[in-house]
């Protein structure tokens, strides 16, 4: 029914379309560039849910590390079309990232998502996640130079 890989470069359009649907505005062309920088790095992986061919969603995990916590995977973005939600392919998208995880040795897959997304908290939550606090994100633009 439907098929995962690693993203490729040619992907970048699909990618930047479905990147939409979270909110997020990146162009094609920049998305082609993000994913042949991210395909390099022993970190990051990116992977897509292929129906028919065509991509339907795609899920972006990495290893996050800090002072205060012990090393653990997050999935970084994870989206799927709605006309093919109900297939299974965010639950596969989650499985991949767990098995991307374990295979680095990681012990936890964290991510985060937006309040208002109340249908992904429950699905989220229906696959096991627990939910363990609640913060504000703080941006302070850079200027060049």
């Amino acid at each position: 029914m439907f098929e995962l890989r690693a993203a490729r470069p040619d992907d970048a359009e699909a990618v930047s379309a479905l990147a939409e649907v979270l909110g997020y505005t990146v162009s094609p062309a920049e998305c082609r560039e993000r994913l042949a920088r991210l395909s390099s790095s022993p970190d990051r992986e990116v992977s897509v849910a292929e129906v028919e061919g065509r991509v339907r969603g795609w899920v972006e995990v990495a290893r996050f590390e800090s002072l205060t916590s012990p090393p653990s995977a997050q999935i970084v973005g994870l989206v799927v079309d709605p006309e093919t939600r109900g297939l299974g392919l965010g639950r596969r998208l989650v499985e991949w990232s767990e098995a991307w995880a374990r295979g680095r040795g990681l012990s936890a897959l964290r991510l985060r998502s937006r309040q208002h997304r109340v249908e992904a908290h429950a699905f989220y939550l229906h696959l096991g996640f627990e939910k363990t606090k609640e913060q504000s994100l703080f941006v302070r633009s850079l200027s060049p130079g």
